[in-house]
């Protein structure tokens, strides 16, 4: 999954997803990314359903369905004021002045540090409204048994078992 333009080169002959990194908000970007070889394109989740509604691409969209956002991607660890990267597990919290825990996960000492939003957005239970061809499960901080969880959430059409969020996609609507 390509998440920036430069990937389009360094995975030139695979197949090629866009992921909500390319920030897809208009049928232009989304028809130039499939002239560049996205056979399937995730909008940004950063639009309202309407304006998901309005982008045409020649390639099947995506639209983020569960997930954990990326707020950050940073080579400099968030963590080492806490721990040295020797002893790191590549994974820790970032506590913020209201006690929210920001998950925090390490690709390793030379690669990049991503930190989460620690609420999930979940359209599960309103899967037919999202004007796209596929519902996006986005899992990187669960552990199996959540993700078996999750799943069973979204294939049953439930509502969340815990805080979530709807992101923009309502905004403006009443």
């Amino acid at each position: 999954m390509a998440e920036n333009i430069a990937q389009f080169t360094t995975l030139e002959g695979l197949p090629l997803a866009g992921g909500f990194g390319l920030n897809v908000t208009n049928p232009l970007s989304a028809k130039e990314y499939a002239a560049l070889g996205a056979r399937m394109l995730t909008l940004s989740p950063e639009l309202t359903l309407e304006d998901m509604a309005r982008i045409s691409a020649p390639v099947p969209v995506l639209a983020l369905a569960y997930g954990h956002m990326p707020l950050m991607l940073t080579r400099a660890c968030p963590l080492q004021n806490v721990r040295d990267c020797g002893g790191c597990d590549r994974k820790g919290e970032l506590l913020d002045r209201k006690g929210m825990r920001f998950p925090v996960r390490c690709s390793g000492p030379a690669g990049a540090r991503t930190v989460y939003n620690p609420i999930p957005i979940y359209m599960g239970d309103r899967l037919k409204e999202l004007p796209v061809e596929l519902p996006l499960l986005y899992f990187t901080i669960e552990t199996a048994a959540r993700v078996r969880e999750v799943l069973a959430l979204v294939r049953e059409g439930l509502p969340f078992d815990g805080p979530f969020t709807r992101g923009l996609y309502y905004k403006g609507t009443n």
